[in-house]
């Protein structure tokens, strides 16, 4: 992960904005090291849309006050949170720089622009080396049961913290599932796309080979819909889209439908399914797509390659490679219909 560093202020290369958790995740000892304390200022009554402009002065005062001294680290969470980790410092000097920052914070949320906004401190001591994220987390979270069984300690603290730090998790997850999303679903059908059918394959390959069940492979090209293109890009993928909804409704619910390399290309993968019913099935879905378009402006039908585990193939290539092959014959034949591979089709 590449991060900049602002005079110990840290954000990411996209943002420039100080980021702890990416930090966290990059290099976490170098943050904490084997004793310190962190310090969280939280600004509370904070209006998002109306005080964002103000987390730049904050950027720069943290930076002013912390870049005096070596091994601080400065971090900032949105615009209400502000995480300052000292690590391997004695409690005494973290005193007195956090008292500088805070009265540099309280100088800034005095004026009267600003004045609605209150600043809250939290401020957590460790004498164990910190060495990943769970380490983290686990300090947090004991240091909360000591709080909450501390009764002169607020509540309000604990729960400005969890809160904090479960909101930032969830933004994570959030992030990692578009990330999914762009990386394994296609923009245009909808359905997974070649990278998740690969993992997916893969992953049944090895389930099966344990429970030597058998599982089926179709591989599925639209016949002529380039007719579509012709007529615009939107009306080629809307009958993308369209091919894929009738797949998905004419298999069942343990199968799985992924939109291949090509842009009429879709693998489907038939679990726990032997080579007679693998064909069965596959015509029922070329016969339903034939049905389906009769009264489209450019009725449509489909070629299928049919490859069975673990007959046809062992390996992922080779049940790919020969279901493809499968494919190629029937368009070479006549399209629209179901072949499945056999040896005399040369590899």
């Amino acid at each position: 992960m590449e991060i900049k560093a602002f005079d110990n202020v840290y954000g990411n290369y996209s943002s420039l904005r100080p980021n702890f958790f990416d930090f966290l995740e990059a290099d976490v000892s170098k943050i904490f090291g084997k004793k310190g304390a962190f310090i969280v200022f939280n600004i509370s009554n904070s209006k998002k849309e109306e005080d964002e402009l103000y987390i730049e002065n904050i950027f720069k005062l943290i930076r002013n006050v912390i870049s005096t001294y070596s091994n601080i680290y400065g971090f900032i969470i949105g615009i209400n949170d502000i995480i300052i980790t000292f690590p391997n410092y004695n409690f005494a000097d973290i005193e007195r720089i956090s008292f500088k920052v805070e009265a540099s914070l309280n100088n800034i949320m005095n004026t009267q622009e600003n004045s609605h906004m209150n600043l809250n401190k939290f401020v957590l001591q460790y004498n164990q080396e910190i060495t990943s994220v769970e380490d983290f987390y686990e300090l947090l979270f004991n240091n909360a049961i000591k709080l909450e069984e501390n009764k002169e300690v607020s509540r309000k603290k604990i729960k400005r913290i969890i809160h904090m730090l479960t909101n930032n998790i969830r933004n994570t997850v959030h992030s990692y599932k578009y990330a999914n999303e762009l990386a394994f679903i296609d923009d245009v059908s909808g359905v997974s796309n070649h990278r998740a059918g690969k993992l997916f394959l893969s992953k049944l390959i090895e389930e099966y080979i344990e429970s030597r069940k058998g599982f089926g492979i179709m591989f599925i090209d639209g016949d002529n819909l380039k007719r579509y293109n012709n007529v615009s890009y939107e009306a080629g993928n809307q009958m993308i889209r369209n091919l894929s909804t009738i797949i998905k409704s004419s298999i069942r619910s343990e199968d799985k439908v992924f939109r291949w390399l090509s842009g009429d290309e879709f693998v489907v993968i038939l679990r726990e399914i032997d080579e007679q019913n693998t064909l069965k099935l596959a015509e029922r879905v070329r016969r339903a797509v034939e049905v389906q378009t009769k009264n489209y402006i450019y009725p449509t039908t489909i070629s299928v390659g049919v490859a069975h585990y673990p007959s046809d193939g062992k390996t992922l290539s080779d049940l790919l490679n020969r279901a493809e092959k499968a494919n190629s014959y029937a368009k070479s034949i006549g399209k629209n219909r179901v072949i499945k591979w056999n040896n005399s089709m040369v590899d």
